[in-house]
């Protein structure tokens, strides 16, 4: 069966993600992972944010005065941190 994505031209790729509550202390290892915390953002909220952190370790973790949307926001200041991580 063709989904409604798939009639769209919308290519649909089945992840297997593990089980809640899993440890993924082994898994978050493999690669660096940065974190850009936005503190004005109102769709994840700080305390939500606070828990992804804990769930997995970063690198480093940015600060950013942007709400949800800092692709769209804060342009500038977004492509530098990303920059920076790429270097």
């Amino acid at each position: 069966m063709v989904s409604k994505l798939e009639q769209r031209g919308y290519t649909v790729v089945n992840v297997e993600l593990p089980a809640h509550g899993t440890d993924q202390t082994a898994v978050a290892g493999r690669v660096p992972k940065y974190y850009v915390r936005t503190l004005r953002d109102q769709a994840l909220l700080p305390v939500l944010q606070d828990l992804m952190l804990r769930a997995t370790p970063v690198q480093k973790e940015y600060r950013l005065d942007s709400g949800h949307t800092p692709h769209l926001t804060a342009v500038e200041v977004l492509s530098n941190i990303i920059a920076e991580i790429a270097q």
